[in-house]
């Protein structure tokens, strides 16, 4: 699959320019945190400074050999020591076309992809005290331990839907004839899926040590229902829309599909 489109290219210079930021930051000295002291000689992270952050999201999802990616803000509040909910809003969109290999043909797949979504999701950081009691093994690496986390949440996708229109980028010879790629014809498939779209992942996350700008990372499995395909073709292609069952089956180990994202987030 090739695409160079701008959308893409907007795309990855964004995410190198947040895993450069995230390189420098992380070089930075860490500041450092706030602790408490308890009678039995433990510390837990003072977390008053720690309750709410915005910042910019930027993620992208396949299916088959689709690319498709996200972009958006979301805004997060903790809502206790390693417990937090955000609110994302984002728009899903992928590039306008791109090329497929069919046999020995390259077809061009004109893709029209795009639709506003919002999300919202639940956090935890299991390890937040990490290093606050006396067990040498937290000791090691307390700042990885606390940034670890596990999220559950779901997007709404107003218009959860794959358009394409598949047509042969060169004319096709048979001997002396050749037939034109307007007389082949194209396909037009639509590949639905459904509105809310669940999805469990894991992530690293800096947001409790001391970080006042952090970057994020995050991945998991996202559920969008059994797609449902539909065809009409044209010309030669005509009884290519008898296939669009045939599709949906082959479709039908997609209703779960990895996910990845990258977070530039900012406490406030």
């Amino acid at each position: 699959m090739k695409k160079t489109t701008p959308q893409k290219m907007t795309l990855m210079f964004a995410l190198a320019f947040m895993c450069s930021a995230f390189v420098l930051h992380a070089q930075s000295p860490e500041k450092a945190m706030t602790m408490k002291s308890s009678a039995q000689d433990s510390l837990q992270i003072d977390a008053k400074d720690y309750q709410w952050s915005i910042g910019l999201i930027a993620g992208g999802k396949t299916i088959k050999s689709l690319f498709v990616y996200d972009y958006g803000i979301q805004l997060t509040k903790s809502i206790g020591l390693g417990h937090r909910v955000r609110i994302e809003g984002n728009y899903r969109t992928s590039g306008p076309m791109f090329e497929q290999a069919w046999g020995p043909y390259t077809m061009n797949m004109k893709t029209d992809i795009g639709s506003p979504m919002g999300g919202i999701s639940y956090e935890w950081f299991p390890f937040v005290h990490t290093g606050a009691k006396a067990v040498s093994y937290w000791k090691l690496k307390p700042n990885f331990f606390r940034s670890l986390k596990l999220k559950a949440g779901a997007w709404y996708v107003k218009d959860p839907i794959y358009r394409f229109d598949a047509s042969l980028v060169d004319a096709v010879k048979w001997g002396s004839i050749v037939f034109t790629t307007e007389e082949i014809g194209s396909v037009k498939t639509t590949i639905a899926t459904e509105k809310i779209q669940p999805y469990v992942g894991l992530g690293y996350d800096r947001f409790y040590v001391g970080k006042r700008s952090n970057i994020s990372l995050e991945g998991g499995l996202l559920y969008q229902g059994k797609p449902q395909v539909s065809m009409t073709a044209t010309n030669m292609l005509e009884l290519t829309y008898t296939q669009a069952p045939k599709l949906q089956d082959n479709l039908g180990d997609y209703q779960l599909i990895p996910f990845v994202q990258v977070l530039l987030q900012i406490r406030l």
